[in-house]
């Protein structure tokens, strides 16, 4: 199964890490331990750090894979 037909959810979850991030700075001031708060925070952004790295570079894989067939293709059609 390809990951194609999941870049959808995979920018939902990149998304919702992202929310995640903004609510908890903005809550952490009303806990008891805003520590364990804005280490949460800190492990939900590199997560969605991470899946957009990992995202970008796949869809960048993907692109040039598809050029590169698309050459290939046009060069064996001059060829012929």
């Amino acid at each position: 199964m390809s990951l194609k037909k999941f870049y959808s959810l995979i920018l939902l979850v990149i998304l919702s890490k992202i929310v995640a991030v903004f609510f908890l700075f903005t809550n952490a001031k009303f806990t008891a331990a805003p520590e364990m708060i804005y280490l949460a925070a800190f492990f939900d952004g590199l997560m969605a750090l991470v899946l957009t790295v990992v995202y970008f570079r796949f869809r960048k894989t993907i692109s040039l894979t598809k050029s590169n067939i698309i050459a290939e293709e046009a060069s064996i059609k001059e060829a012929a």
